[in-house]
């Protein structure tokens, strides 16, 4: 086990709630190291954190256990649950979080039913503490997840957007929006070259077009919209030291993005 917890959540620094799960951890496993991924996630939002995990997993040592707690129905009905794939671990509620882990792994889900590696705490306000942090820290220890609970077959999938390929033209969609406001797609370099020669298209992007995919942000001056492949593998529509976001009318989430082979 490599003895690391990583932690993303929506909690914030002003609460003390990523403090307290960090302590319980450390009450179970006083070697574990954590690592903070994000805690700035915006509030509730399943899809934003699921893309932030898509994104970073792969960059940790193995044995890692991923711990995330993005989870507007804490208290619910929905599961706890405990995941493994060949090279990590992952822990959080079963809502969606963990969708793009799946698409891109072998993996086995338990559902959280054993009640001694919990804090045994009547709460239904603080998963992360009394759930999800001690099962972390029990990960971190090298306690097989088999002993958490029973294997889960269903594990809860968001309906993620897909890139759709057509002759000569690519439809892809906003999946995320970053800090920089840089809207980033589900059009990714690895598959979309292999159908498509890249140095002589355009992209269209609600009223814009971009004559190009550039190398760079800087590559245009400052103000100007660029297209870039994003460090994570995917196509990006941005505006050189500015926010694209703020600048291209009606481009959220679900946006429709264009890439079009020049005739």
């Amino acid at each position: 086990m490599a003895n690391l917890v990583t932690l993303t959540t929506d909690f914030g620094d002003s609460q003390g709630c990523v403090g307290i799960m960090k302590g319980v951890m450390a009450c179970i496993n006083l070697n574990v190291k954590f690592i903070d991924m994000a805690h700035d996630i915006p509030s509730h939002d399943v899809f934003h954190a699921a893309f932030v995990l898509k994104t970073a997993y792969r960059y940790f040592p193995e044995g890692t256990v991923h711990l995330a707690v993005v989870d507007p129905g804490v208290g619910g009905s929905r599961r706890p649950i405990a995941v493994r794939t060949d090279r990590y671990y992952f822990v959080g509620p079963d809502n969606g979080l963990f969708t793009y882990i799946y698409g891109e792994n072998e993996f086995d889900a338990r559902e959280i039913t054993e009640a001694k590696y919990t804090l045994g705490v009547d709460s239904t306000t603080f998963d992360g503490r009394d759930i999800f942090a001690p099962v972390a820290a029990y990960l971190s220890l090298g306690v097989s997840i088999e002993q958490f609970g029973q294997e889960m077959s269903d594990p809860v999938r968001l309906d993620i957007y897909r890139p759709e390929y057509g002759k000569g033209l690519i439809k892809g969609h906003v999946i995320h929006i970053d800090q920089f406001g840089n809207l980033i797609t589900d059009i990714e370099r690895d598959k979309s070259e292999q159908v498509m020669d890249f140095r002589d298209v355009r992209i269209r992007a609600g009223d814009l077009v971009i004559e190009r995919v550039s190398g760079a942000y800087s590559d245009g001056p400052p103000g100007e919209p660029v297209c870039v492949w994003g460090s994570h593998g995917h196509l990006e529509v941005a505006v050189s030291q500015g926010r694209a976001v703020d600048s291209i009318e009606g481009m959220g989430r679900g946006a429709e993005v264009f890439v079009q082979a020049n005739e």
